[in-house]
């Protein structure tokens, strides 16, 4: 229960100014003003959706081509985002973050970070 709760805390934190830009210098992806992490850690990521596909085979493939395979990519998913937003979140270290942030249909990418 505590996970969902700062994890819908995260999500809407989104558009607060309480987030910053990171020091990646892309204003694309936005980070919590905490140390980086430094293993892999969960991502939303908001995505411009193309006219006709389907999310989740989107996710995948987008995902794949960050880890190389398509199994990595399903296994580093975490959920689908359909209703406010077009996106995904999962599972990257902050150098496949960085990979991917690099894609055009990225709109935005956050890191979730939980607390124990």
């Amino acid at each position: 229960m505590a996970r969902a709760s700062l994890f819908l805390l995260a999500f809407f934190s989104i558009f607060s100014s309480s987030f910053s830009v990171s020091a990646l210098g892309d204003d694309r992806l936005v980070t919590a003003p905490v140390a980086a992490p430094t293993a892999a850690t969960g991502y939303i990521v908001s995505v411009d959706l193309p006219k006709g596909e389907q999310l989740e085979y989107f996710a995948i493939r987008t995902l794949a081509n960050v880890l190389k395979s398509e199994e990595a990519a399903k296994e580093s998913l975490l959920h689908l985002y359909y209703n406010v937003f077009s996106g995904f979140a999962a599972n990257l270290t902050p150098e496949q973050a960085s990979t991917l942030k690099s894609r055009q249909i990225l709109k935005s990418l956050l890191a979730i970070i939980f607390f124990d």
